[in-house]
């Protein structure tokens, strides 16, 4: 490790955030004048609005969306999403998130066996539960609440939180107080509202505003990252804040 870190002109650590802190106790002992960059624990989040719930073609296209970037990696990785802000009721949105996420895991991508542990734990501990739907597949779990929050999930698996919010306002208000933990959005608004979430959400912190079903075809070195574009960052020395979004227009992925 020393010999490594006192070699290099930079270092980009992507870890747990008790890693990046127990790491960076020592790069400076090391050498001093190294470019760092650290990418820790993320939380991703979706905004749904009415529109795309009330109009049923639309809302069916959206969950399948959520679906299949609920579902990459299991749920473990930093893109996925786990707060569902609706503009509209939850339990019935939740309701058939959850029957889309059965069917998925069953006919589609199977959770992996080094998940499944986690799947029956959740499942012993909510089971019964008012507030959380699940089944004895053991292979999803959304939790419903109806006063909204940022929530912290405490297992990395198929598992979300769906919650109520007056607008994309009320959203922001919850997400920017956390920015550390805020990377990937998945929204799904009107084509001229596009651009002013993608501001909006970007001052609270977040580097990337996407469709509902394009996180598993992320490719995370072209992505920004806590706000900057990590290779640039390596090589040149800037303050600037980034925030990308990868469609202009709903007809980009609305069929």
């Amino acid at each position: 490790e020393r010999s490594i870190i006192e070699e290099s002109d930079a270092i980009n650590i992507l870890s747990s955030d008790q890693s990046i802190e127990d790491l960076r106790s020592r790069i400076k002992k090391y050498h001093r004048g190294i470019t760092t960059l650290r990418h820790g624990h993320k939380i991703g989040i979706a905004y749904i609005s009415k529109e795309f719930i009330n109009e049923p073609d639309k809302l069916e296209q959206t969950i399948n969306g959520l679906v299949t970037d609920i579902s990459a990696f299991d749920g473990g990785a930093c893109f996925n999403v786990k707060n569902i802000y609706v503009q509209g009721e939850p339990r019935r949105f939740a309701e058939i998130l959850f029957s889309k996420l059965d069917i998925f895991e069953k006919g589609v991508s199977n959770v992996s066996p080094n998940f499944s542990r986690t799947g029956r734990s959740l499942y012993e501990v909510y089971r019964g539960s008012n507030d959380i739907i699940s089944s004895g597949s053991k292979s999803a779990f959304v939790r419903v609440k109806e006063n909204s929050e940022f929530w912290k999930p405490d297992e990395l698996f198929r598992y979300v939180q769906v919650m109520r919010v007056a607008d994309e306002k009320e959203g922001c208000n919850l997400i920017k107080k956390q920015t550390h933990y805020l990377q990937m959005a998945i929204i799904a608004v009107p084509d001229e509202k596009i651009v002013p979430i993608l501001s909006l959400f970007g001052k609270a912190g977040l580097s990337n505003v996407h469709y509902p079903g394009s996180a598993p075809l992320v490719t995370v070195y072209e992505e920004p990252h806590d706000g900057g574009f990590d290779p640039v960052r390596l090589r040149y020395n800037y303050s600037a804040r980034f925030a990308a979004t990868n469609f202009k227009t709903n007809k980009d992925w609305i069929t």
